[in-house]
């Protein structure tokens, strides 16, 4: 038996609908508690955020200390750099000479006293080790980076 054509509201042979359920012809009926503004959502919907909705989820404790912990090891590594880019080089040894005074300024200079490298420069005879010595910084600059400029700027 084929249920075209038929009204089953009429047809005694066929069981009679559930009310508010709709056949495959039928349009959903208005006046039921859906339809009304300001009524609940259906079963398994909600209004507010949900899963797959784009509000982004609360924010976490373990997250914060991540970011924490992540901006201290940044600090300390930046810090660290600091203080490794000032530090001196090595100086290069020098053998003493025979004057007591240029003798103390090298000796100052090696021990990383830049105005007694320049000093050193200033002071010693033109084209002597010691001018050379203080002229490099006690051999932490190579002659070519010198370009006229004291000790004490440079470091």
């Amino acid at each position: 038996m084929t249920h075209s054509g038929h009204d089953r509201d009429s047809d005694p042979h066929l069981p009679a609908e559930p009310a508010g359920s709709m056949g495959p012809t039928d349009v959903p009926r208005s006046g039921g508690a859906a339809d009304t503004y300001g009524a609940s959502p259906p079963r398994g919907y909600s209004d507010g955020p949900g899963p797959g909705s784009s509000a982004p989820p609360p924010k976490s404790r373990r997250t914060l200390v991540i970011a924490i912990v992540v901006t201290v090891v940044a600090m300390g590594a930046i810090v660290v750099a600091v203080l490794l880019a000032n530090r001196l080089p090595e100086p290069t040894p020098v053998v003493p000479g025979n004057d007591e005074a240029l003798n103390s300024l090298t000796q100052r200079c090696f021990d990383g006293d830049m105005g007694a490298c320049d000093e050193l420069f200033r002071l010693s005879p033109v084209g002597s080790v010691y001018e050379s010595y203080g002229n490099t910084c006690g051999g932490r600059v190579p002659v070519a980076d010198v370009r006229q400029r004291l000790c004490v700027d440079i470091f």
